[in-house]
């Protein structure tokens, strides 16, 4: 704050401030408050603490990158506010032998030890990060939890193979609050502030500087793709792997991956290892749906890596994304039938019939469903809502013509899902017309016939059962049966005719029809439907 006074206290001064933050202080780390909620319910984070009581923590060895910050006991409750330490993982970094109270840290500013506790930039907690790029100017900020992080580099620079220390900045590039000005030849000019005061660039300096060289590349993906290069080429594919770990931004981890699968020379094995690596670590459905696209797209996926890939698309929870790289790796090559069976127990989990309904269709246009793949098919199509899309993914099925007795029966199993006629009365006729109606499929079929309400629609599947004069007798009483049922005199009438046009009416089936004319109580209709049965000829003329 510029505007506050910052001249020195007098001794006198000094002293009454003192004696008042000790009596506030002593009681307050006694009672170890937590956190104090809101009218709203929310709540408050603990301020950060007075220098008063981070002046007792111990001194802070000199290595850089690895940071031992210690707390007195009676003091920690109020220095973290009842926090735990998070120990770094950095790779290499060593919890030192002290206190309880001793870990080590990522993110030390200066040496305000609390704000460690708070700010550990490598930690994989929620946060966000906003980054604007023009050209050589970089502008990031980092907000996490009670921290926030504002970065600004001008120019491009250099690190040293430890990557804990800037080398060289180009001409006229800096970098604030730890200011590094470039001169001729790459030189840099160091200069160093700590709440506003500037100090000498000595050890905690270099230490916080090796932090943010890590939070810059990690975090913001500074020069990721090229970072991912030197890696992939002094360290294989083991040492990029094992890098993308440590990086906690799903957006610079990504950028890692695409070198590590475009250039990394990977073995089934290897690859595999990287998806389930990917699967376990991008949280973002985005980055991780262009990472399996782009592994199927430009890969040959043996059995051992189209597992590991299936396996890492069941906790995308975007349906589109989800539907992308299922219908991706469907088209990639034949699968056997486990390899589909898991796609489709993949795509069980999304939610819209439009994304579902497209993997399916991949399914049936591609490999033979039969058996179990069948199973796996048709509970898939069971979780979608929509009439259109249901009848649609069913009819893929059935239009292959290589279903059983069984899986047409429960093809019409699934179908009684559907509440639409119009869409009811188009699939059955297209089973029909398929497969006909047997011994074997008559219960399941008419048991969906039963669902249809329209009197035109239902007058249009039964003629499909009986057009071209193949029904069994049995499949004929069934279709004078559900025939009762049809309210309209017209479209009745017109149903029995076409029976009796087509087969031979007599014994049980002549008493099966006549009891479907008497219900027809026009009695124009009614004759039309009893001179079809008994025809009188004159010449070749039927009347």
């Amino acid at each position: 704050d510029a505007t506050r006074p910052r001249r020195t206290l007098t001794l006198r001064s000094a002293l009454a401030v003192w004696a008042a933050a000790l009596l506030i202080a002593l009681p307050l780390a006694a009672a170890a408050p937590g956190p104090a909620a809101t009218e709203e319910g929310s709540v408050e984070r603990e301020p950060y603490v007075s220098s008063a009581v981070v002046a007792a923590a111990e001194p802070i060895p000199t290595a850089p990158g690895v940071l031992r910050v210690g707390f007195p006991a009676s003091g920690w409750s109020q220095v973290a506010g009842g926090r735990q330490p998070v120990e770094l993982s950095r790779a290499g970094a060593v919890i030192p032998d002290g206190s309880p109270a001793s870990a080590v840290y990522s993110g030390y500013m200066g040496r305000v030890a609390a704000y460690a506790t708070l700010c550990d930039w490598s930690a994989h907690r929620e946060s966000s990060t906003s980054i604007n790029a023009n050209d050589d100017e970089w502008r990031v900020k980092i907000s996490q939890d009670d921290c926030q992080l504002e970065m600004k580099l001008d120019g491009e620079f250099t690190v040293n193979e430890e990557e804990t220390e800037i080398v060289s900045l180009e001409s006229g590039g800096r970098i604030r609050k730890l200011r590094l000005d470039g001169g001729r030849g790459g030189s840099i000019e160091r200069r160093w502030w700590v709440d506003g005061d500037e100090r000498d660039f000595d050890d905690d300096a270099r230490a916080w500087l090796a932090d943010m060289v890590l939070v810059i590349y990690r975090r913001a993906g500074y020069q990721a793709t090229e970072r991912a290069e030197r890696i992939l080429a002094s360290g294989g594919t083991g040492a990029l792997r094992q890098e993308i770990s440590q990086i906690t931004s799903d957006w610079t981890a990504g950028r890692y991956y695409s070198v590590l699968l475009a250039k990394g020379d990977l073995s089934s094995e290897e690859l595999a290892a990287a998806l389930r690596q990917l699967g376990d670590e991008i949280e973002s459905d985005h980055q991780r749906g262009r990472l399996l696209m782009m592994v199927a797209e430009n890969r040959t996926l043996d059995e051992t890596v189209m597992a590991a890939y299936v396996d890492a698309t069941r906790t995308i929870e975007s349906d589109h994304q989800k539907g992308q790289v299922l219908t991706a790796v469907l088209n990639s090559g034949e699968l056997n039938d486990g390899i589909v069976t898991a796609v489709l127990q993949s795509a069980s989990d999304i939610e819209s019939d439009h994304q579902l309904g497209g993997v399916l269709t991949s399914v049936a246009d591609r490999y033979p469903v039969q058996g179990s793949l069948a199973e796996a098919y048709l509970a898939a199509a069971a979780k979608i809502d929509s009439d259109h899309q249901l009848r649609g993914v069913l009819s893929e099925l059935v239009k292959t013509g290589d279903l059983d007795a069984a899986g047409v029966n429960a093809v019409l199993g699934v179908a009684l899902h559907i509440d639409s006629d119009h869409q009811m009365a188009g699939l059955l006729t297209e089973v029909s017309r398929t497969y006909g109606v047997n011994d074997a499929t008559e219960s399941a079929f008419f048991r969906a016939v039963d669902r249809i309400d329209s009197d035109f629609q239902r007058r249009g599947v039964l003629s499909a059962v009986v057009s071209g004069g193949t029904a069994s007798a049995s499949t004929l009483g069934a279709v004078l049966g559900s025939s009762l049922d049809i309210d309209s005199d017209h479209e009745r009438a017109s149903l029995l005719i076409e029976i009796a046009n087509e087969y031979t009416i007599s014994g049980d089936l002549e008493v099966d029809y006549m009891r479907a004319a008497d219900g027809i109580d026009s009695t124009h209709e009614r004759n039309r439907v009893l001179a079809a049965l008994h025809p009188r000829s004159s010449g070749s003329r039927r009347y």
